[in-house]
């Protein structure tokens, strides 16, 4: 079902046919309330914001309406946002989309041990080497040093917490 909320600024908030920020769009008018995400120093909106959308998962999805559903989240408080490379080319979205956003005001987390559709050799991988060149992989598609949140996606879509503030330091994942 496709759905459309007005933003602050009157503009719709989707992308693929999908709202993308609708519980933040309704307290537009006020600052998102936040809250410490169990077990790290993060504090993060209450509202996330889930990039599936951004990598075309649910329908087209193009550099401007993404763009604009980014800004828009941002001005209303949303400072999470969740992706994986499951999501087709959501990661590489998400990079384009916080080009110039400073570092310090969001958190990205992705997931690893999935990849592809899941139907062929390699889509499910959980080894060492994988999940390095994943991470790797996922901070250079989003244009940030380091993730914040690290999740493994198990076969049946279950993710469990992984790790927090995963570093790239050569100490943690370079041989």
């Amino acid at each position: 079902m496709s759905s459309a909320i007005e933003g602050k600024d009157g503009k719709l908030v989707t992308t693929g046919g999908v709202t993308v920020v609708a519980a933040a769009a309704a307290a537009a008018e006020q600052q998102l309330p936040t809250a410490l995400l169990r077990g790290t120093d993060m504090q993060c909106g209450v509202v996330g914001f889930g990039c599936a959308s951004l990598g075309g998962v649910y329908g087209p999805a193009d550099v401007t309406t993404c763009r604009e559903a980014v800004a828009e989240a941002l001005a209303l408080g949303v400072n999470f946002f969740d992706t994986s490379p499951y999501y087709g080319d959501a990661e590489a979205m998400l990079g384009a989309c916080l080009i110039g956003v400073a570092r310090e005001t969001f958190y990205v987390a992705t997931k690893c041990g999935r990849y592809g559709d899941g139907t062929h050799d390699g889509d499910i991988d959980f080894s060492a080497e994988r999940v390095r060149a994943s991470v790797l992989r996922s901070c250079e598609l989003i244009g940030v040093e380091c993730l914040d949140l690290v999740q493994v996606g198990e076969r049946e879509s279950y993710s469990t917490l992984v790790t927090t503030r995963f570093h790239l330091t050569r100490t943690s994942l370079y041989p």
